[in-house]
């Protein structure tokens, strides 16, 4: 089951009078379940290309389909309902808000998704327990260190049980020994949940760990292999 599709999308930007293209006819089929690895050097596409399918934009051509629904030309509303319902995010710089508590940071963006605080107290604690951050709750930001501050990110993207997961350089501000920690929590989620997970990465260890890797080039995909097989992918 094909969870995200993308028909020949170009991204094409204006910043003057030369417009430059951050993406160039790429087609792309993600299955549920999939751990995808978006790689290729600064300035490839990476970081367009999710931004596209975590809906934060629209490709200037082509079509983007998340679980069967088509999101191009979506009102606002309904691109908030689809990022709600399916996506979750986790970033480089963990985004956290310094004045709130752990817990308040996983809590914040369910606020607008469950009203019933109650059960919303138990998706934060059980996000909280699966990343092995429930004695931390209390604490700020400030108060942990850098790997479990995106522990902490990653409990507020799953606390919703998203059904993608878009990651950006995730590892990129940790060091070798939290990165590796945070790559196995990621990959034990995607095991145990089903969840999709799409990465941009140089990272040589997220590509080790990856089902499947796509190499970008001047916004275009020039090799998509499975790391499993070791040869081309088989859509």
């Amino acid at each position: 089951m094909n969870m995200i599709e993308l028909e020949n999308v170009s991204k094409i930007f204006y910043p003057g009078k030369i417009p430059a293209i951050a993406l160039q006819d790429v087609s792309l089929q993600v299955q549920a379940g999939e751990f995808l690895v978006v790689a290729g050097a600064s300035g490839s596409g990476k970081s367009t290309l999710l931004n596209l399918i975590g809906l934060m934009d629209e490709p200037t051509i082509g079509k983007i389909i998340i679980d069967s629904v088509e999101s191009n030309h979506k009102k606002e509303k309904e691109l908030t309902h689809l990022r709600r319902n399916y996506l979750g995010f986790i970033f480089q710089s963990f985004h956290l808000i310094p004045t709130l508590t752990v817990f308040e940071n996983v809590e914040h963006p369910l606020r607008n998704i469950e009203r019933d605080i109650y059960k919303r107290r138990q998706m934060v604690e059980t996000a909280l327990n699966d990343v092995a951050l429930l004695d931390y709750m209390q604490r700020y930001p400030n108060e942990i260190s850098g790997g479990q501050q995106q522990r902490v990110s990653i409990a507020r993207a799953f606390a919703k049980n998203p059904a993608i997961v878009l990651a950006d350089e995730p590892t990129a501000n940790l060091d070798f020994a939290n990165g590796v920690s945070i790559l196995q929590l990621m990959e034990k989620m995607n095991r145990q949940k089903k969840v999709t997970f799409i990465l941009a990465s140089h990272d040589p260890e997220i590509l080790s760990m990856s089902h499947r890797q796509i190499l970008l080039k001047d916004g275009k995909i020039m090799k998509d292999t499975s790391a499993k097989k070791g040869g081309d992918y088989e859509k």
